[in-house]
């Protein structure tokens, strides 16, 4: 919300506001809807496995564009793995694919190939949410 002068108000008065959705009370993560909130649910609980394999994974959800050479883009989630073990570190863009109509496959066509400029692209769909294969799809993504 931002706040200001209004003349009409004779003080400060709000001006404009926005809602924005977050990932919970505790965690003001922003998601841009419950697929993404699922998404991201599942991203943690994969850090602590992966923790197990020894590596750390740091999330991040950007919320502005990233410019890359064939334009900009943004990612739904950017993660940083570094292993313990050798101290290598990689970066893996996860999509959450979930809708399936045309228009919406089609933006994402256009968006991948700008994202691949950044980093490795992982799609990850309701389907294999549902199917609790996130952590294994990651897993592979990362430790090959």
């Amino acid at each position: 919300m931002v706040i200001g002068e209004y003349p009409e108000a004779h003080g400060y008065a709000p001006l404009r506001a926005y809602a924005q959705p977050v990932f919970s009370g505790n965690r003001f993560i922003p998601v841009d809807s419950e697929f993404e909130r699922s998404m991201l649910r599942a991203l943690l609980g994969a850090r602590y496995a992966l923790d197990r394999e020894g590596i750390d994974i740091a999330i991040e959800k950007p919320v502005f564009d990233r410019l890359t050479p064939l334009g900009s883009c943004r990612p739904d989630f950017m993660l940083e793995a570094r292993s313990r073990r050798t101290g290598e570190i990689r970066t893996l863009i996860v999509e959450a694919m979930g809708f399936s109509n045309e228009e919406y496959l089609a933006s994402k066509a256009a968006t991948h190939p700008r994202m691949a400029q950044i980093a490795p692209v992982v799609c990850i769909t309701p389907e294999d949410l549902e199917a609790g294969h996130v952590g294994s799809i990651l897993a592979y993504a990362l430790l090959g």
